[in-house]
């Protein structure tokens, strides 16, 4: 094809005026980029945005002021807008720059778009060209976005939602803890610098409006607590105090009919010239967990044990081993009434946020490998100690979403994975079987086996009493005091999950004192079962048998009556039968240790003093006993 000399004249001079326009809009937008560059040095940050932005109006396809402008943004921390023009810029090159695609999985993590994140970090991965030494850092971001993905498809806590302004203020709230039953919450509010403990009753609508605790709040710090199971022992972090052996030292208060009493310094065995704070007690009151930075643990600060010996003391202090303790901070414990379940906080890499809170489950004895508790418990903020309520998966903590903000007390519940075992309590009151007055009393508690014992306390002159157990199984339960028989009994975990919480437990313990039977009231062994039919007792029996044993032993004067008793099922001369030989099997047990004969006789009462009507399966198990009645001390 030819063209005349006008058209080629024209198309050669259409040629060079589009090159020469070109030319000039890439010189304006480098003039502009320049100024735009400028103000950035001169923190002059609209100013800028703005002459980026006329530079690619300009030039639309002038690549430099697109990684420029790009940059800018970065640094402005607008990962919304940077990612705007890396699509753009990505789009435009023939030959992108391959850094843009890490930058942009890096901005897309911030947006929390986590599957494109994936995404755009593996084409990085794909072809890293000249970049190798970004690889490790893209596959760990990369690695980051698919734990943040998991982390929303399987939350490790659901509805979270703060305490009303009844337990909440314009001050921070944080650290909470209650007993086991959750009758009340104690926890640190933080006003002005000052820390001081708050209390707050549970009441049917909600939580009651908090009010300070006069006794133990000074003019300095407290907070960074733990309750005793019954909420009757705190032990809490006091600083700067005249009495303290270091600049924190753990404290104890009790509680009583008046209040709680004065609090006062643990001693040495805890308390050393280092940190000693944050405690956790552990529900059957056997072990102080704590965190310290005394010389001897692994890191920083450590979680330490200490535990409650046979004698009346305190053991040595021994750190935690390497799943729970790290190189770094580990601080907050919380132990659950499981007692199988640790919760701390950490700040060891490869967490959310500053601080983050893990958990480790107790297995054959031995604490399990730490795990983080992930998203939404953890995140980038710095997390502070979870309380978890004894049905263990509704968790209490003061949390804030972002760093700078002001701690608020929330509660949750847990997802399965970090949640605790559900756990019990047996609540109840040791009195006089007479004045109906409390007493002081030990309460002991056995597995249903009666092979281990869960719990051993003492109660107070009013001789009330919490208990935490775990969930599955049996329960026996003891009640004793000097000069008194002692008195048993026999829960399920359903029976006591059930029981309301204004039904406790009575104790009614008979006195040893000298009288004529009929004074006295008999004293049922409702741990000693026996084999259907028989006169043979199940191994579970013998807690009970060697407690009757030990009251004997323990006052040789006494003399006693064993008494059996059957239901109605089957022939009254049958179960005449069966009672008089299950209650000589008894004699006949304490004879064979040492007891004498002519201080124990038996007897048979067959079906004929029932304690309620034989109208249940229920009933007739409860008609169905032996018990023992103090002839004489």
């Amino acid at each position: 094809m030819q063209f005349s000399k006008g058209i080629f004249f024209l198309l050669m001079s259409s040629g060079f005026i589009f090159l020469f326009s070109a030319c000039s809009s890439t010189r304006s937008a480098e003039k502009l980029t320049d100024t735009a560059e400028l103000a950035v040095k001169q923190y002059q940050w609209n100013k800028a945005d703005r002459y980026f932005q006329k530079a690619l109006e300009k030039d639309p396809q002038h690549l430099p002021t697109y990684r420029k402008y790009i940059g800018f943004l970065v640094k402005m921390e607008r990962p919304a807008d940077a990612l705007q023009w890396i699509d753009a810029y990505l789009e435009l090159a023939s030959n992108p720059d391959v850094r843009y695609f890490n930058l942009r999985g890096d901005l897309l993590l911030q947006l929390r778009e986590y599957e494109a994140a994936i995404d755009a970090f593996q084409q990085f991965l794909d072809a890293p060209g000249e970049y190798d030494q970004l690889i490790e850092q893209s596959q760990k971001q990369q690695a980051l976005a698919k734990r943040h993905l998991y982390d929303r498809k399987h939350p490790s806590a659901r509805n979270i939602r703060p305490l009303p302004s009844t337990v909440n203020s314009a001050s921070e709230e944080y650290l909470p803890l209650m007993p086991a039953d959750g009758s009340f919450m104690i926890f640190t509010r933080r006003t002005r610098g000052n820390e001081d403990f708050y209390v707050s009753d549970r009441l049917e609508d909600g939580w009651g409006s908090a009010r300070p605790i006069p006794a133990l709040n000074t003019a300095g710090n407290e907070g960074a607590a733990t309750l005793s199971a019954d909420g009757k022992i705190l032990i809490f972090t006091r600083c700067q105090s005249k009495d303290s052996y270091g600049q924190c030292d753990l404290y104890l208060s009790v509680k009583t009919a008046v209040g709680w009493t004065s609090p006062r310094n643990m001693g040495p065995k805890i308390n050393t010239r280092n940190n000693e704070t944050q405690p956790a007690l552990s529900p059957d009151g056997s072990s102080l967990y704590f965190a310290s930075n005394r010389p001897g643990g692994i890191g920083k600060m450590d979680i330490w044990r200490i535990d409650w010996t046979n004698k009346g003391g305190w053991s040595r202090a021994v750190p935690l081993d390497s799943s729970i303790n790290s190189t770094y901070n580990e601080k907050t414990p919380f132990i659950h009434y499981d007692n199988q379940t640790l919760y701390f906080t950490s700040d060891r890499p490869g967490g959310y946020g500053n601080s983050d809170l893990y958990l480790s489950r107790k297995e054959n004895n031995q604490w399990q490998a730490a795990q983080n508790m992930r998203w939404p418990i953890n995140t980038r903020a710095a997390e502070g100690t979870i309380y978890v309520a004894i049905d263990g998966i509704t968790g209490y903590m003061g949390r804030r979403d972002n760093p700078g903000e002001d701690y608020d007390i929330y509660t949750f519940e847990l997802d399965t994975a970090v949640a605790a075992q559900a756990s019990t309590y047996v609540k109840g009151q040791a009195i006089d079987a007479h004045s109906e007055k409390g007493l002081s009393a030990q309460i002991k508690v056995y597995e249903g086996s009666g092979d281990r014992e869960i719990a051993n306390l003492q109660t107070d002159s009013s001789g009330y009493f919490l208990v935490a157990l775990p969930e599955d199984g049996d329960y026996q339960v003891f009640a004793e005091a000097p000069n008194y028989s002692f008195q048993s009994e026999n829960f399920s975990y359903e029976e006591l999950h059930q029981r309301e919480a204004n039904d406790p437990w009575i104790v009614a313990l008979e006195p040893l004192k000298k009288g004529g039977a009929g004074e006295r009231k008999p004293v049922v062994l409702r741990n000693l079962m026996f084999v259907s039919g028989t006169d043979e007792w199940l191994p579970t029996s013998e807690t009970e048998l060697q407690r009757l044993l030990q009251l004997l032993q323990n006052y040789p004067q006494m003399k006693i009556e064993i008494r059996g008793h059957t239901d109605d099922v089957g022939s009254a001369q049958a179960n005449q039968i069966l009672s008089m030989q299950r209650a000589k099997a008894v004699h006949d047990y304490l004879m064979e240790r040492g007891i004498s004969a002519d201080r124990l006789t038996y007897e048979g009462y067959g079906e004929s003093q029932p304690l309620v009507p034989n109208e249940s399966s229920r009933q007739r198990q409860i008609n169905r006993r032996t018990e023992f009645m103090i002839l004489d001390k």
